[in-house]
C-alpha cells in the first residue's frame, strides 16, 4: 500500500475512532513499554543476585587461602617424606 494512501486511511481511522485512536497500542509503544519493564526486572534480579552472591566471592577467597595453608602444612611434608 502506498504511503500517501496509508496516511489517508490512518486519518480516516483516527476520525472514525475519535478519542480512542490516541489510546491504540502501537508496536513502537509496546516495545518501549516491554523494554522498560524487562530492564526494570533485570535490574531487580541483578540486585537480588548481588545480595545472594556478593559474599560468595569473599568466602571463596577465604577458602582458597585455607586450602593453600592445608597444602603447605600437610601435603608438602608428606611429599617430602615420600621423596626422602
Amino acid at each position: 500500500m502506498p504511503e500517501p494512501q496509508a496516511d489517508v486511511q490512518a486519518d480516516l481511522m483516527a476520525e472514525a475512532f475519535g478519542f480512542y485512536a490516541e489510546n491504540i497500542l502501537t508496536k513502537d509503544h509496546f516495545e518501549a513499554v516491554l523494554d522498560a519493564k524487562l530492564d526494570a526486572r533485570f535490574a531487580e534480579q541483578d540486585t537480588k543476585f548481588e545480595g545472594r552472591f556478593g559474599n560468595l566471592e569473599k568466602t571463596m577467597y577465604l577458602h582458597t587461602w585455607m586450602l593453600g595453608i592445608l597444602v603447605v602444612a600437610i601435603v608438602v611434608p608428606q611429599v617430602q617424606a615420600w621423596l626422602g
